[in-house]
């Protein structure tokens, strides 16, 4: 059982974007913040996404 909703997201395009991800995980409930890691203004492959609640992040 979560204790939290926030969530690492891996293996992730390089040309997916932050909006893309969020949109796609709003189909399972509220997304609070979608950060995409970078270095040098390109994306590393990961990120985190924080869901609206325990109970979305536990479905996602």
């Amino acid at each position: 059982m979560a204790t939290s909703s926030r969530l690492f997201i891996g293996n992730v395009n390089y040309e997916t974007n932050a909006e893309t991800i969020g949109h796609l995980f709003e189909t399972i409930g509220g997304v609070d913040y979608v950060k995409i890691s970078c270095k040098n203004g390109r994306s590393l492959g990961y990120g985190f996404i924080e869901m609206a609640d325990v109970e979305s992040a536990e479905r996602a």
